[in-house]
């Protein structure tokens, strides 16, 4: 009988709009969701223009902080950061910084 075996990496994407609404309260919940899963890496994704409210960022921090030991975590932003969105990047064991480039000059 096989055993089932944790999800090796999760891709989570989290989008910063620039109203925030109840958007970051759904994404927190799944993103408590995708750690239940116990994945080896998670990659946090973030994209736009917006933030992240502090208390939000405040809520994904106790979340992030409630992650196996052994599972790393990766953020990547691919636009530039403001606000509470620079504490959840913060928090990443490996943390990316992707700049988009304009195409022609």
């Amino acid at each position: 009988m096989k055993t089932p075996h944790a999800k090796r990496i999760c891709n989570f994407r989290l989008k910063l709009p620039t109203y925030g609404g109840s958007y970051f309260t759904k994404k927190a919940l799944k993103l408590e969701s995708a750690l239940a899963t116990k994945p080896k890496v998670l990659h946090l994704e973030m994209i736009g223009e917006g933030e992240i409210p502090a208390d939000t960022a405040l809520l994904i921090r106790s979340i992030l902080m409630k992650r196996l030991p052994g599972t790393q975590l990766v953020t990547n932003a691919r636009s530039s950061l403001q606000g509470g969105s620079v504490l959840v990047w913060l928090l990443g064991d490996k943390r990316l910084i992707f700049q988009t480039q304009s195409i022609g000059g």
